[in-house]
């Protein structure tokens, strides 16, 4: 399947989103003036919601690519955590760093450990305290159960069987993930979690279920490139803002479908916007996706610790710049840490699998 520099862009932008969530937790800048209600960031808390995107994508591109790779699920699982483990390995580092300049009185050694077997954060009641530094490795633990449950489901069972019970997960997810955060029950974590993944799961199979089915070329004229460009220009513009300033359960259901057309119209470029981002150096933004999510808390807990705690009265009378800062920081820091580390490990283990297959 060819690389759709589309996508890539798509994720860079909507981890940049999920950033901005992380940034008004209360261990960073949950102050009055990030989240009250005329604040800048009333309601970003819930744009974690965009994770949801991340499972479409990935089921998305695997379906696409289950018809030309036969390969096991026992192969696929083995290089999906092989994958994910410069990551985990770079959580690991970040726990043992943040330890050692004090940001932390104890390191939670179970916990980091609990990644390296992908199930930590995942609000499993066999373990106390399982949760690490890092809450946010809750994403790559579902995701890589998500993308290997899938990958079994779709090698063994029937597609008609398929098609009728994602779309039952789906709706019974979908209404669970747009009331199940207006609630005070324990099992808030555990619920969203799964209908999260549940939600982008079904949208990702049907969606690659459609572009098998519709991948034409289509001849663009001048017309249909301007009706594209208004289109990319209009549904990425309301989808940015329902994902940042969303608030309503209708707002969050509308999401979930702008996801599959913004998606529709990157993977075929036709506007201005796609074509401008369907090329290689796109690539780098899809590179850095992973890498910019596992060091954003760390990131944040520095400057936490060492800036925003000594310079808290101005930053705080900033908040754009703030916001803006730390941002450009994480996106810096993150390519430093891909290029010295993660590129690094995964060009080995690329080589080994080579080696093995």
């Amino acid at each position: 399947m060819t690389r759709l520099y589309g996508i890539d862009f798509l994720k860079f932008i909507f981890i940049i989103i999920i950033l901005l969530s992380h940034l008004i937790t209360p261990w960073a800048l949950y102050t009055n003036t990030f989240t009250q209600p005329n604040g800048i960031l009333p309601n970003a808390i819930f744009s974690s919601q965009v994770v949801i995107f991340y499972f479409f994508i990935s089921i998305f591109l695997l379906i696409s690519k289950c018809e030309t790779n036969n390969e096991s699920t026992v192969k696929y699982t083995i290089k999906r955590y092989l994958q994910f483990l410069p990551m985990i390995i770079l959580n690991f580092v970040f726990a043992i760093m943040l330890y050692l300049l004090n940001v932390f009185e104890t390191l939670n050694i179970k916990a980091e450990l609990l990644n390296f077997i992908i199930i930590n954060n995942m609000a499993l009641p066999l373990f106390d305290d399982y949760y690490g530094y890092n809450g946010g490795m809750w994403f790559l633990c579902v995701l890589f159960w998500a993308s290997c449950g899938m990958h079994f489901l779709v090698r063994k069972i029937k597609p008609i069987f398929l098609n009728f019970i994602l779309p039952v997960l789906f709706i019974i997810s979908l209404y669970f993930n747009l009331t199940i955060w207006n609630t005070d029950i324990t099992c808030k974590c555990t619920i969203g979690l799964i209908t999260n993944a549940t939600c982008g799961i079904t949208l990702g199979y049907f969606l690659a279920q459609y572009y098998k089915k519709y991948n034409k070329e289509m001849h663009n004229t001048a017309f249909k490139t301007f009706l594209y460009s208004v289109a990319e220009i209009c549904f990425l513009g309301l989808l940015l803002y329902i994902s940042i300033f969303a608030h309503s359960s209708v707002e969050k259901l509308l999401q979930c479908f702008l996801f599959v057309v913004i998606t529709l119209l990157f993977i075929k470029p036709t506007g201005i916007i796609s074509k401008f981002v369907n090329h290689k150096w796109a690539k780098f933004l899809g590179d850095i996706t992973f890498t910019i999510y596992v060091s954003n808390i760390f990131v944040i807990y520095i400057l936490h610790k060492f800036v925003w705690l000594k310079y808290y009265e101005i930053l705080n009378q900033h908040p754009y710049f703030t916001i803006t800062s730390t941002i450009i920081i994480c996106i810096v820091f993150s390519i430093i840490i891909h290029y010295l580390f993660i590129d690094k490990i995964n060009k080995i283990i690329h080589t080994q699998i080579k080696k093995a297959d």
